[in-house]
């Protein structure tokens, strides 16, 4: 913002919150999810929309950092809060049933990808990739934006044991 760039508003978790998982075994270290619930707020104050819902819905973006540079190295999961409720608010926002369609098909495809380490084919529908998914892992994306979020920053976490980031370091 300094620089008079357009900045969108963010929120970050301190990179201990990876450091306290791990060290307690893949355990949320307490007042995370707390966090999250004040960062969504904030995120929601600041533009005005609502995460998972509402005419104007807000999606986020779980994305890693680290204390050291790792460039792509650990993942990042784009569209957090996309539901079938989210997909009919951007068609009816944009104009456009396509452009939402697809949208909701990246989230899909992509959340399949990171959380739930299922590769759906990448021109499937929405409803093609959550039979996809529901075929390799006997469930499907959560259509619930907390639960979203809540698994996306495990897999980020996660990822920095990825086989991709340990090799980097």
């Amino acid at each position: 913002r300094s620089l008079g760039l357009p900045c969108p508003p963010a929120f970050v978790l301190p990179t201990r919150v990876c450091t306290d998982y791990h060290s307690a075994g893949r355990v949320l270290p307490p007042g995370a999810e707390d966090a999250l619930r004040r960062g969504i707020a904030h995120l929601e104050s600041e533009t005005g929309r609502r995460f998972g819902g509402g005419d104007d819905p807000l999606l986020v973006s779980v994305r890693s950092g680290a204390p050291v540079s790792m460039p792509g190295m650990m993942d990042t999961v784009l569209n957090l809060g996309f539901n079938e409720q989210v997909e009919q608010a951007l068609a009816r926002r944009s104009g456009d049933a396509g452009y939402a369609a697809d949208t909701h098909r990246r989230f899909l495809a992509g959340f399949a990808h990171i959380v739930l380490k299922v590769r759906p084919d990448d021109d499937s529908s929405p409803a093609a990739i959550m039979d996809q998914v529901l075929q390799a892992t006997g469930r499907t994306v959560p259509v619930d934006p907390w639960e979203q979020l809540r698994e996306a920053m495990l897999a980020v976490l996660e990822s920095w044991h990825s086989r991709r980031a340990t090799v980097y370091r």
